[in-house]
């Protein structure tokens, strides 16, 4: 997930219920009591240079996330993801707890990457887009293509179908890249790409 606060246990649900106010419809936190410092019209949470709101509480760091799903089902995951992307879209229907190599899945472009596409690739040596995707730590070359749009795509229904709804945002991702590079024309072709299939 790439938070940065270092990973301690949270206070019980009982406590984190007595003490903070959630609003499942904005996904804002607020103080329920009144203490130094506290001011109970302001919703909780500043961000951190990762993107992620976190809290502090009994002089602890906690992410936003984590807290209400502490609150809300009384457990204490490995890995909460946020299903849209956005780290600060706390609605419940917006977290899910999921194993870690679900989490990675969902994880978007990496510094390397220099095409603007997750899973694509341009190889000098061969002049030729290639693609690419990961299976259980392991990279599996899904071919070279002469077009970058057929290696995209292609991409595109292999993650689909092997990774599911976890990989709806990288797919969403490459639709919307393809869409501002080659326009109109491109966005009436994708509508099948980002039916999700069943995760195995």
């Amino acid at each position: 997930m790439g938070e940065n606060i270092k990973r301690i246990p949270l206070p019980s649900q009982e406590e984190l219920l007595s003490e903070f106010r959630y609003d499942a419809d904005s996904g804002l936190l607020w103080w329920a009591t009144r203490k130094p410092g506290r001011v109970l019209s302001n919703s909780c949470g500043t961000l951190n240079k990762n993107g992620y709101m976190y809290v502090r509480f009994n002089s602890r760091l906690y992410t936003l996330h984590r807290v209400i799903w502490k609150m809300l089902t009384g457990r204490e995951p490995d890995h909460i993801d946020h299903i849209n992307g956005c780290r600060i879209d706390n609605r419940i229907k917006n977290l899910r707890e999921v194993t870690r190599n679900q989490n990675n899945r969902s994880i978007g472009l990496t510094r390397a990457n220099r095409t603007g596409y997750i899973g694509v690739f341009y190889s000098k040596r061969y002049n030729r887009w290639m693609a690419s995707i990961s299976v259980n730590k392991k990279k599996i070359s899904l071919g070279m293509f002469v077009d970058k749009r057929t290696a995209v795509e292609t991409y595109n229904r292999k993650a689909m179908e092997i990774h599911g709804e976890f990989a709806m945002r990288k797919v969403q991702h490459n639709i919307l890249i393809l869409s501002k590079e080659f326009g109109e024309i491109h966005e009436r072709k994708t509508t099948l790409q980002i039916t999700p299939s069943r995760a195995p």
